[in-house]
């Protein structure tokens, strides 16, 4: 009888048992051990604070010079992040490995349970990995050229997350969300945004000698607000059709884990005789999907600042 090949940990296992094993903790060894990983795991833990929707006064901007240069040697063809001879030998500090590295694998191993690998051979080609590093340049450099207190780093920023989250994952169907989900937003934004500066109120904060700054954070984005976070409403509904109709046709959430997807597809072959197994489950999403537009509206009605008080 012959034995089943054993099946491969996943990355956040690999991590913790990294973690709780003898081999040194430095920053080499770390770089090593996770090759194109540890590329996707840096970036990503560099992206997360520039990818929240808050003005951050440009101090996050360090943050994606230095993404550049990782990406950068992505795109060169690297397989591990090079690194100075004194920095290869510095040790991880205790807040490192007992705090910042479990809570990101806590959370990638949460993630992992709802995905799966797909066409994970992309991962491995070089010119893949390359083109991955340029794609992972041209969002940070995207997130640094943004104005500071403007909070317009936080798209591009979103991006590199998914991209780096999708290396990871060895996930396809996360790179591609990662890299056209952004699009219409920051259309919208950006066509706000334009439209707003050449308003008159903003040429007067202007004349009484306000910074580019505050009238950025005072003006432009409580104005902007409104139609922004109809949008990310009307976002997270369209997600989870995708994800309904990606489990439906077999390839989303893995079968084990709950999906309102999974449940129509398992109950559509028993229309015949249990009619509510795949009609509940479609209705639920009808309700969730409409409840999240309502909520948009009534979010757009309450924050914007151009409606008349009563």
């Amino acid at each position: 009888m012959h034995d089943q090949p054993a099946q491969r940990a996943s990355f956040s296992e690999e991590v913790v048992a990294w973690l709780r094993s003898d081999e040194p903790k430095t920053l080499g060894a770390m770089n090593h051990r996770f090759a194109e990983n540890g590329f996707a795991v840096n970036i990503m833990m560099l992206m997360l604070l520039p990818a929240l929707p808050l003005p951050t006064g440009g101090v996050t901007h360090v943050f994606e010079l230095i993404t550049v240069l990782l990406a950068g040697q992505m795109a060169i063809g690297r397989r591990t992040v090079w690194l100075p001879a004194r920095w290869e030998r510095r040790e991880l500090g205790s807040l490192t490995t007992d705090r910042a590295v479990p809570v990101v694998a806590r959370w990638i191993g949460r993630v992992e349970r709802i995905s799966r690998p797909r066409a994970s051979w992309l991962f491995e080609h070089a010119t893949a990995m390359r083109l991955l590093g340029l794609v992972l340049m041209i969002f940070a450099v995207a997130a640094a050229v943004a104005p500071p207190f403007s909070g317009l780093d936080t798209l591009p920023s979103l991006g590199a997350v998914a991209v780096s989250l999708s290396i990871v994952l060895r996930d396809v169907l996360v790179l591609v969300i990662g890299l056209t989900g952004w699009f219409a937003t920051s259309r919208l934004v950006r066509a706000e945004v334009l439209s707003l500066r050449e308003r008159e109120f903003v040429a007067a904060a202007r004349a009484l000698g306000a910074g580019p700054s505050r009238v950025i954070a005072r003006h432009v984005l409580p104005n902007a607000a409104a139609p922004i976070i109809v949008s990310a409403a009307l976002g997270i509904g369209n997600v989870m059709l995708l994800e309904a109709g990606l489990s439906f046709l077999g390839m989303g959430v893995p079968s084990p884990a709950p999906s309102w997807g999974n449940m129509i597809a398992d109950g559509w072959s028993k229309m015949a005789v249990a009619p509510w197994s795949a009609t509940f489950p479609g209705l639920a999403i009808s309700l969730v999907v409409m409840a999240l537009n309502a909520v948009g509206d009534a979010l757009r009605d309450a924050l914007d600042p151009r409606k008349e008080a009563v």
